[in-house]
């Protein structure tokens, strides 16, 4: 007797199967490749993997939560680790880090870029509009945009994707900039100035000018305009934890470096920690920077991409349209992405599509019955629905690129934990925060300077002169308005110095002159007179002096006398004229005697009357703003950076 088998037969000792156990494909990479699963078929258990050539195509992982999607992620990060590849590994929850920090070898701590925001003592600066060499502005103020577009929600529109994507560009076409200045461009009409003055490309400044100065005049549609990126992005930068790490204007983190070096970057985006929508957003805008960057290496040879995955647990989180990109564009850039997330719907529609369009190898644990029904037409004929809600915990069902074409669906086991625990956790975080990080004191003492920053309605910085402030301490202007207004030839301004000193002194010997010809007169009449001004008595020294009389009787005194005058001396009438128009013979003089007095003879009370002679003064070059800011540079702000930092002028 036989019969079919049924699950109503109560037949002991029979072992029932809740799912189908499906043949694997004849080229599967067995012991090769990344290993990361073992074969179920007719209970032969192979270690099976996936090739570095078929892994460009990206990886999609689906299952219920406690399926043991992080755990198949953490043995393929571990195992990538191990043999020097370059990862970066983001982490809504933070406990995925925290393990992998204990499993990085001895050979490979240095190689790790710890980021962590809720590592507030310690704040790491990665700007986002801190653009690097080949990197597309427009490329980049895309992907912020569509970052931003996420957390919006309902409050988007098409006004305020144009508002917000000229904000974006325009700050990306200044320096020394950050995501702190979103808000203040658009409220500070002086600062908005101060931006415009280094931007060039006249759509950009047409729209400032023109459209967003028309909407000004309406303060009712100014304010529907503004209003949600404001709020938004007012209650993003509000988290100081956020704010000190991406309001730093200098990068501390090098994405194309850590791409290209194939280094270890640990993202913790605990959202018990950090929350919820500061982790989306900060998670989503490394994800842009990532895909940015990449595309940069158009510029290499193809042997130059080295391969570089990026692991994404809970997927949802983080899902903007950048990963469309990255799924249909970064694949020859060496980009490769490994996701992991609980149920279909938690993806927009748009990214859905690109998933089930572009990626290469998709595998599944257990799912709900919504999913599992639209999942059965990935896997038909071979499984159904019912098999992908009753696959057991740690079984796969797969369809695999082996040798650049997809195989057909088939099941396994995913790989059990088995990890050497490095005990290196605090060492590396230690470093890292030695190499990367600052102060939290500094950013904030350098974020404050900066918010209260004014300028004026020329876009000039406003100074206030303080006691005993250096001017090198200063706020320094943009370094392109700096070197405007200062870069004049060291030449001409020798030239005019000598050209302005020329022409006093031809003035001062003309008014000399002059005066020489009204002291010989005055000589003449108040030859008798016993009261003389200090010009009649100084040409009565010099009559005696030429006599040779009363020369033991002379008495002379110091006389004090101010540095910006010159007192005019007076000689014999042939050589008056002479000494006068000497300027040098009447700065030797200007120490001058008092009136001589013969022996015997009663002094007369000294009276001295004013002269009205030009002075002759060297012309001296004072040190201005200018010159004192030629020679300055903010080492702090240049090499951290302060948004908006720049060089000060005269207002």
């Amino acid at each position: 007797l036989f019969h079919l088998p049924s699950k109503s037969v109560e037949t002991p000792n029979i072992a029932w199967a809740k799912s189908k156990k499906l043949e694997i494909p004849k080229n599967l990479p067995l012991n090769n490749g990344r290993v990361f699963a073992l074969t179920d078929f007719r209970n032969t258990h192979i270690p099976f993997g996936i090739q570095q050539e078929d892994r460009r195509r990206h990886m999609y992982i689906l299952g219920k939560t406690g399926s043991g999607k992080t755990t198949l992620l953490k043995t393929m990060i571990a195992a990538d680790i191990r043999e020097g590849k370059g990862v970066a590994v983001i982490d809504p929850h933070g406990d995925l880090i925290e393990e992998l920090l204990d499993l990085i070898p001895e050979y490979r701590k240095d190689d790790v870029v710890w980021l962590d925001p809720s590592d507030t003592e310690y704040p790491v600066g990665l700007n986002m509009l801190d653009l690097k060499e080949n990197e597309t502005m427009e490329l980049l103020a895309d992907g912020i945009v569509s970052v931003f577009k996420k957390f919006f929600g309902n409050s988007w529109g098409p006004r305020l994707q144009y508002i917000l994507a000229n904000v974006i560009l325009t700050l990306l076409h200044t320096q020394n900039v950050s995501l702190l200045a979103v808000q203040r461009i658009l409220i500070d009409r002086n600062y908005r100035i101060f931006l415009l003055k280094q931007v060039k490309d006249p759509f950009i400044l047409q729209f400032w000018e023109k459209e967003f100065e028309e909407m000004s005049k309406n303060a009712r549609l100014l304010t529907e305009a503004i209003a949600p990126i404001q709020n938004k992005v007012g209650r993003f930068l509000n988290s100081s934890m956020v704010r000190n790490m991406i309001g730093q204007v200098k990068s501390t983190i090098d994405l194309p470096q850590i791409m290209n070096e194939s280094k270890i970057l640990l993202v913790n985006l605990s959202q018990g920690k950090i929350g919820e929508e500061n982790s989306s957003l900060l998670g989503g805008m490394i994800v842009t920077r990532l895909y940015t960057n990449a595309m940069q290496r158009a510029f290499l040879s193809a042997e130059e991409r080295n391969d570089f995955y990026v692991y994404v647990d809970e997927f949802q989180n983080f899902a903007t349209e950048t990963f469309i990109k990255i799924l249909s564009e970064a694949r020859k850039y060496g980009l490769n992405l490994i996701v992991t997330h609980q149920y279909i719907d938690q993806l927009a529609e748009e990214i859905q599509k690109s998933i089930f369009g572009n990626v290469g190898t998709m595998m599944n644990y257990v799912v709900g019955q919504h999913d599992a029904t639209r999942l059965a037409g990935e896997y038909a004929p071979y499984l159904d629905s019912e098999d992908l809600v009753n696959l057991e915990k740690y079984r796969l069902a797969l369809k695999m690129m082996i040798d650049g074409a997809q195989s057909p669906p088939f099941t396994a086991i995913a790989l059990p934990p088995d990890f050497i625990h490095e005990g290196l956790s605090q060492q590396i975080k230690m470093a890292s925060r030695e190499k990367f990080a600052h102060p939290r004191d500094e950013i904030e003492l350098k974020l404050n300077k900066w918010s209260n920053q004014r300028y004026n309605d020329k876009g000039n910085l406003m100074q206030k002169d303080q006691p005993g402030k250096k001017k090198d301490d200063d706020v320094n202007e943009n370094s392109e308005t700096k070197k405007e207004k200062t870069q004049e030839p060291a030449e001409k301004k020798e030239k005019d110095n000598n050209s302005n000193q020329k022409e006093e002194q031809d003035k001062s010997k003309e008014a000399q002159n002059k005066n020489s010809d009204k002291r010989q007169d005055n000589k003449s009449k108040n030859d008798g007179n016993e009261k003389v001004d200090g010009k009649n008595k100084q040409k009565n020294k010099n009559n005696n002096k030429n006599k040779g009389k009363n020369n033991n009787n002379q008495k002379q005194s110091e006389a004090k006398t101010n540095q910006n005058k010159n007192v005019n001396q007076d000689a014999k009438p042939d050589d008056t004229t002479a000494k006068d128009s000497n300027p040098n013979t009447m700065q030797k003089d200007a120490s001058s005697d008092l009136p001589i007095v013969n022996e015997g003879q009663q002094q007369p009370k000294q009276e001295y009357q004013a002269i009205n002679t030009p002075v002759n003064i060297p012309p001296t070059v004072e040190s201005t703003d200018e010159s004192r800011a030629s020679g300055v540079t903010n080492s702090f702000e240049s090499e951290m950076g302060l948004p908006g930092y720049s060089q000060p002028t005269n207002s």
